[in-house]
């Protein structure tokens, strides 16, 4: 599945886009929790005695983790575009819209 995300983060100057800083790129892999949780259950079939491959397998499915979800943490805003379905610039418009309806009846302050 193709995706991209485009992060902004707010600059401390205000020029254009109100202030904030856009960048684009290919995600990396969307976070998941299911190879973790796979890791896990073979060490809870090991009982008490864990084999250092499976301890080493653990680590290397939570180091892919955290580093998937790096990806989401370091901006103010993410947009991650999934684009096998959303094709053309008019979806990823229309998805826009709809985020932004949800963002106007969220509770946040106006402003």
């Amino acid at each position: 599945m193709a995706r991209a995300a485009y992060s902004c983060t707010l600059r401390n100057t205000f020029s254009n886009n109100g202030g904030y800083s856009f960048a684009s790129g290919s995600a990396a892999a969307q976070p998941s929790t299911a190879a973790v949780e796979a890791a896990i259950a073979v060490l809870e079939a090991d009982g008490a005695s864990p084999t250092q491959g499976h301890v080493d397998s653990l680590r290397t499915v939570w180091n892919t983790l955290v580093t998937a979800l790096g990806v989401y943490g370091g901006a103010d805003a993410v947009l991650d575009v999934n684009l096998s379905n959303l094709t053309t610039q008019n979806a990823v418009r229309a998805a826009l819209r709809e985020f932004e309806q949800v963002v106007a009846g969220s509770g946040l302050a106006k402003g």
